[in-house]
């Protein structure tokens, strides 16, 4: 198994999504959902070990992949009738909720790329530190969400969103600090979460 990370980057269309019939909110209605982005980050270690006693130590396989839910994943009738540059933006904040899940997934990657480096004494405590790492990173999704929601006012807020595009664009674009070479063609960049705690937001 390599050391992987797929699904970094895609981008939506509004063809991924699935129609379901609602009502369009009322002018003095508060901000709706126009959409829902089913996102689901998965991540897979390979645990070896050698000597007596035995030293445990994540081998080469080390794979996180973000996967796009198109189940899970809609958007509500109402949105077809909207102008053009309206569902343009509706879009884009639909494509902030997978950036996001995807930033947490690559940053999970290269917390769990940086645990080889680790030996431990039992096959739980590699587990240990893994499970750390992952609810550390992609366990906090849907807080991130939650937060992203609220910032943006479910993207008709266009101040809200431009500030949080530009959270995601800072994570995508600026170097780790010390810099640290590629993995498997990923480049380390700022975590999404360092991003996040400087602007305050979490």
């Amino acid at each position: 198994m390599a050391i992987s990370l797929f699904g970094l980057r895609r981008t939506l269309t509004w063809s991924d999504f699935r129609r379901v019939q609602a009502d369009p909110p009322g002018d003095n209605d508060p901000p709706a959902d126009a959409a829902n982005t089913s996102v689901h980050p998965t991540l897979s270690v390979v645990i070896t070990w050698s000597g007596d006693p035995p030293t445990y130590v994540i081998g080469d396989g080390v794979v996180v992949r973000v996967s796009f839910d198109a189940a899970g994943s809609y958007q509500y009738s109402w949105v077809a009738a909207k102008s053009a540059d309206d569902r343009a933006s509706l879009l884009a904040h639909e494509q902030g909720h997978y950036d996001l899940a995807a930033l947490l997934a690559r940053d999970c990657f290269f917390q769990l790329v940086a645990l080889r480096a680790n030996s431990y004494s039992s096959e739980s405590a590699v587990n240990a530190d893994k499970d750390a790492v992952r609810l550390a990173t992609i366990g906090r999704q849907q807080e991130i969400f939650d937060l992203y929601d609220a910032g943006t006012s479910n993207g008709t807020n266009a101040a809200g969103q431009a500030t949080w595009s530009g959270y995601v664009r800072t994570a995508f674009t600026l170097p780790a600090s010390p810099p640290s070479p590629p993995v498997s063609g990923v480049q380390a960049m700022k975590s999404i979460l360092d991003v996040l705690s400087d602007a305050g937001e979490i």
